[in-house]
């Protein structure tokens, strides 16, 4: 008797988890309320491997995405999803990371993200008319959001041979890298001062879409000719020849 009730037991273990692993991911979205903006289309697989022909929010928008829930995080209450993104193909950005939910934090690490340099200039909302060559790399080998925003943050972009075409003119900015930290909660981005452009700045995100920062350019010996002219729009430059960035 004993031996037929562990058996129906097992049977039953055994059937669920089956059950569990081949619901399909369209119905567990359907039972979750999404953020505000987020949609999501093209929804395939189960909740273990799912895929999705787009998610967007706002201005932001990943296509072909993969996620791979890995069952034993579960068992530590710490749900570990492995995300894959993007088509190199495919406009958009390219990237792969992994997101782990933490009580009401997440973290993602081992991000390596590719996206055009021109996406992010377009968002940017710049006085003038420029269009960007090119691409920026982003990897983070940590990033924990919660509340205040920044708990902690490893990581840094690089845009190698940056180019823009502005007023015209095809300008050549060298390399630009920067790195992502946190000071007093704030996400903040702060421009490596070795590059051509003489740029010196630390942007900071306290809230999610809210972008203060600040910071100089001081146009040095290898300052591209062709943007010049373009400085009177930053105003007068200071006793040191730096002309004054702030957002």
């Amino acid at each position: 008797m004993k031996k037929v009730l562990l058996y129906f037991v097992v049977f039953i273990v055994v059937y669920l988890t089956f059950l569990v692993a081949t619901v399909p991911a369209q119905f567990v979205l359907g039972q979750v309320t999404l953020p505000k903006n987020v949609n999501i289309s093209g929804v395939s697989g189960t909740i273990w491997q799912s895929q999705f022909k787009q998610i967007s929010h706002d201005k932001i928008q990943l296509n072909k995405v993969r996620a791979d829930l890995s069952g034993w995080s579960l068992l530590s209450l710490t749900p570990t999803v492995d995300i894959n993104f993007g088509d190199p193909m495919q406009h958009g950005p390219v990237g792969e990371l992994t997101l782990i939910v933490l009580d009401n934090e997440l973290r993602v690490e081992d991000a390596k993200i590719s996206l055009a340099a021109n996406d992010i200039i377009k968002n940017a909302n710049l006085a003038i008319d420029v269009d960007a060559k090119g691409y920026v790399d982003i990897e983070l080998a940590a990033l924990q959001l919660g509340k205040p925003m920044c708990h902690e943050v490893q990581g840094n972009i690089n845009w190698p041979k940056g180019k823009v075409n502005a007023f015209n003119e095809d300008i050549t900015l060298g390399t630009l890298k920067a790195r992502l930290g946190c000071e007093q909660g704030a996400l903040t981005l702060t421009v490596d001062e070795k590059n051509d452009l003489g740029l010196s700045y630390t942007a900071y995100m306290r809230q999610v879409g809210k972008v203060t920062g600040n910071g100089y350019l001081t146009p040095g010996d290898k300052f591209p000719e062709k943007i010049k002219p373009a400085l009177g729009f930053l105003g007068k430059p200071d006793n040191q020849g730096r002309y004054r960035l702030s957002l």
